[in-house]
């Protein structure tokens, strides 16, 4: 496992008020020099107790720098460095371990999501008797086969595991964080990235997910380095293991009860 570098700031402990924003970020810097200020002001505006945990997951740009110099500027930015590229699943659990707050947030730094939406995602997981809420992207901006993909994949895991979840692979979301914990207590090794069938296996290990919807748009810069024809098929690679383990091995799934249903 590569050593995790951390700059922190000493700020209060966990507890009901603080919330935690999750940031993975791999060659974002273009995007993130005006993502970070407008996330932070949109939340400050709310009057919110929050923490932006940024993580830059081994990038080769300016990444690392920028969210250095954003610690020094923002109270709330936290910047995390993997010493190299991990991959956003890693970078996600990153996150999740080093969060405070009771609630974090995944919130994807390619400048698509808009920070106006996090409030009312935190205000609704507060409020339902919930414990994931998922941002169902509205008018999304992607160019077609990605829309397609989506859809074809979302469909999918329906028919699979007969979940109600719309939006799977949503760059914005909420969890309570003993929640996203557990989640990650399942061992990734064997998933090309775990975090595709992250909200499946909540409602396989019995967690309840809202969606609720959020805007979407262009990618403002930088480019996206999913290949199309890859990920077609380490996603079901991935969907389908995921299949095996709930109808084999039951007693692997982080299950919200803590046991098996044997």
């Amino acid at each position: 496992m590569a050593k995790l570098e951390a700059k922190d700031k000493e700020q209060d402990g966990e507890d009901n008020g603080l919330f935690s924003v999750i940031m993975p970020a791999y060659n974002e810097y273009e995007n993130l020099k005006t993502l970070i200020p407008a996330t932070v002001n949109a939340i400050r505006a709310k009057k919110m107790k929050f923490e932006a945990v940024i993580i830059n997951d081994g990038s080769k740009d300016e990444t690392g720098k920028l969210i250095d110099e954003m610690a020094e500027k923002y109270k709330e930015v936290r910047p995390l460095h993997h010493p190299k590229n991990l991959g956003k699943t890693a970078a996600m659990q990153t996150g999740f371990k080093a969060a405070k707050g009771d609630i974090v947030v995944l919130f994807e730094t390619d400048h698509q999501y808009c920070p106006e939406d996090i409030p009312p995602i935190v205000k609704k997981l507060r409020e339902k008797n919930v414990d994931i809420v998922n941002g169902k992207r509205t008018g999304r901006a992607d160019k077609p086969h990605r829309k397609v993909m989506s859809k074809v994949f979302n469909k999918f895991q329906h028919l699979l595991f007969k979940t109600d979840v719309t939006d799977n692979n949503s760059g914005l979301k909420a969890f309570k964080k003993d929640v996203a914990l557990k989640l990650y207590t399942l061992d990734p090794t064997g998933f090309y990235g775990m975090h595709r069938v992250l909200l499946t296996l909540a409602t396989l290990s019995g967690y309840k997910i809202a969606e609720v919807p959020v805007r979407h748009y262009p990618r403002k810069a930088g480019e996206s380095y999913i290949n199309p024809h890859i990920i077609v098929l380490k996603t079901l690679h991935d969907i389908i293991r995921l299949r095996i383990m709930a109808s084999f091995l039951k007693e692997l799934l982080p299950l919200k009860n803590g046991y098996s249903s044997k």
